[in-house]
């Protein structure tokens, strides 16, 4: 979707719409992931697999094993995250 032009906003509503159409039985839950991930790079400067894993502990609310600083002290900022993404009406 990035590259196709969409902004931040606009691709956090389109996985929004598609966590709605989904079924949970269907497939594994990644979408949440990948909201939390792509706001996670974007507001933190995350790489993309750094990310991916602070989004997959915090959507899952598990500590990685991890020694990443970045990523420890992202998910330290779990409820700050999940307040913003609620604000923009997400999650």
């Amino acid at each position: 979707m990035k590259s196709r032009g969409l902004g931040l906003y606009d691709r956090l509503k389109a996985w929004r719409v598609l966590n709605k159409l989904m079924s949970n039985d269907s497939v594994e839950p990644v979408l949440l992931d990948m909201i939390i991930a792509l706001y996670l790079y974007k507001k933190y400067v995350l790489d993309y697999f750094d990310a991916l894993i602070a989004a997959k502990s915090i959507a899952r609310n598990v500590k990685p094993l991890t020694t990443d600083k970045e990523i420890i002290q992202t998910i330290a900022k779990k409820k700050e995250i999940i307040n913003d993404l609620r604000e923009l009406h997400i999650g």
